[in-house]
């Protein structure tokens, strides 16, 4: 039965063809959709402009400050990328950290610039030169503080050097520049306007007090309480739960589908604070959780009618937005959509399959109802993949990692394009970013928590 064309159809259509930036392009040292070399090609165009415009040292301080400007504007969760062109949060925040590190380099070249008209090297000569020297200080102190090592090691130390370091260094780069400032002043705007509106929905959505924790056999902890907002499938949450810390949030995936009561999720232990949480749960201790609004984007037209068949590709805990995603095709494939759902799961601990699906039934009934292709890739030796005694469910099983080119190429004769969905080990979602640009009739999505 075909797939009739509806309005969503309709909507997704004209967007992406007026909007075809979807597509993503090799450019030096990585794949980018053709928006983000838009949007970095104005931001470029506009401090060439600025360093034409004002040709002496003074041009490298008005060029420094677009820098900044830039990186705040990129700093909202749900920011300008966003909303003109359904960037999701991680590769707007890719660019923020770019932008960030442009406004650091600039900054200490107009420093060294001035200073050498000058004749004195010393940075903080005058009120002038010290507010400059102080912000780029500040810089310097987020960059050190954002490095991969303390970011995903020490996300404490890196939070509240942001919330300390931040507003120092836009601050003193306000008075520093002065009336000239206008792009810090936009980008801040757009930022502070950002804040408030996530302020006033935790209000509004939180807290959610009847929570139920629950640490499963695999060392994992499940959160879920009642749904009180709106996401859309594969998105995130940032989870701010005061009695495991005061001053963190951390996101999570969702794994809930959009006709779910409930928001769940799955969370490893990766940390202090993931660790806390899952020992709070073993003890069978009572939380409240705030949420801040789902974010994240599917960057692929995958409501619309270009994709025939969707390929996932999960590793680990990176299967739980796979799972949201795959549950919302299936129930679009019910409905008499014309499409083929191929599910790859490569596991190492067979007892974490085991936990997500025995709470994941709605998409255990899809794989057994068939519309989902279901394939589960253990990769541990040695160890036995026999079902529990209670368990009701079949599936494929292969002992090896999933070839990821060749499941690819299957593909080449048939009827559409593919769209390649991936989260995972790095390994993983490289290869699914390779291989898929290798062949021209696949297009791929790949999430990630690296920033």
């Amino acid at each position: 039965m075909g797939h009739e064309a509806t309005d969503v159809d309709a909507f997704y259509k004209v967007k992406w063809l007026l909007f075809g930036f979807w597509k993503r392009v090799t450019f030096l040292w990585g794949y980018f959709c053709l928006a983000e070399l838009l949007f970095v090609g104005v931001i470029v165009g506009l401090c060439a402009y600025a360093g034409i415009s004002w040709p002496d040292e003074e041009s490298t301080g008005i060029v420094a400050s677009l820098g900044m400007g830039a990186a705040l504007a990129l700093t909202p969760r749900r920011g300008i990328l966003h909303y003109l062109f359904d960037f999701g949060f991680d590769r707007t925040i890719a660019w923020h950290i770019f932008f960030a590190y442009t406004a650091l380099g600039l900054g200490l070249f107009h420093g060294i610039a001035c200073m050498f008209e000058e004749g004195n090297w010393n940075p903080f000569q005058d009120d002038e030169f010290t507010t400059g020297s102080l912000s780029v200080i500040a810089m310097l102190v987020l960059t050190l503080t954002s490095l991969p090592i303390i970011r995903r090691r020490l996300f404490e130390v890196f939070m509240k050097f942001h919330w300390i370091a931040f507003p120092a260094a836009v601050i003193l780069a306000i008075i520093h520049v002065g009336g000239e400032a206008f792009a810090i002043y936009g980008g801040g705007a757009l930022f502070a306007i950002d804040l408030i509106l996530r302020f006033v929905f935790v209000m509004v959505n939180s807290p959610n007090a009847k929570v139920n924790l629950k640490a499963l056999p695999s060392g994992v902890a499940m959160v879920e309480f009642e749904r009180k907002f709106v996401f859309e499938a594969g998105q995130y949450a940032f989870l701010f739960i005061p009695a495991v810390a005061w001053t963190e949030l951390h996101p999570f995936s969702i794994t809930s589908g959009n006709m779910d009561q409930t928001v769940r999720f799955y969370i490893k232990n990766e940390g202090n604070w993931t660790e806390k949480l899952i020992n709070m749960a073993k003890d069978g201790a009572s939380v409240t959780v705030f949420a801040d609004p789902a974010i994240g984007k599917i960057g692929l037209d995958w409501k619309g009618s270009r994709y025939h068949s969707f390929v996932f590709f999960a590793g680990g805990i990176g299967v739980t937005p796979m799972l949201s995603i795959a549950r919302d095709l299936a129930e679009d494939k019910r409905n008499g959509r014309d499409i083929e759902i191929f599910f790859h799961w490569a596991v190492r601990d067979i007892q974490l399959f085991y936990d997500i699906l025995s709470h994941e039934k709605e998409f255990a009934a899809q794989v057994q109802a068939g519309l989902i292709n279901f394939t589960l890739h253990f990769t541990a030796k040695g160890e036995s993949t026999s079902k529990p005694k209670d368990w009701a469910y079949d599936y494929t099983v292969e002992r090896t990692r999933a070839n990821v080119g060749d499941i690819l190429s299957s593909f080449k004769q048939r009827e559409g394009h593919v769209a390649a969905l991936a989260c995972g080990p790095p390994k993983l979602r490289t290869s699914v970013m390779a291989e898929s640009s290798k062949r021209g009739y696949v297009d791929f999505h790949v999430e990630t928590f690296l920033f």
